[in-house]
């Protein structure tokens, strides 16, 4: 990771609230998460869609 970039995730970070402690946490449950990230996301859809209005919004930009 490239010093700007540093910078760029510290601002993001900063932005949403995320600590260094936050972040050292994310950090090592990201193994625990990413297997499952697929039926996450695709949870996720099922229940933003179940709305019409944001089903509407949504389109068809839904990752296949």
């Amino acid at each position: 990771m490239s010093v700007s970039d540093q910078g760029d995730l510290a601002v993001r970070t900063g932005f949403i609230g995320l600590d260094v402690e936050a972040c050292r946490r994310l950090t090592a449950f990201w193994p625990t998460v990413e297997p499952q990230l697929p039926a996450i996301i695709d949870g996720f859809y099922q229940h933003v869609t179940s709305v019409p209005q944001l089903k509407q919004l949504v389109g068809d930009q839904i990752p296949a």
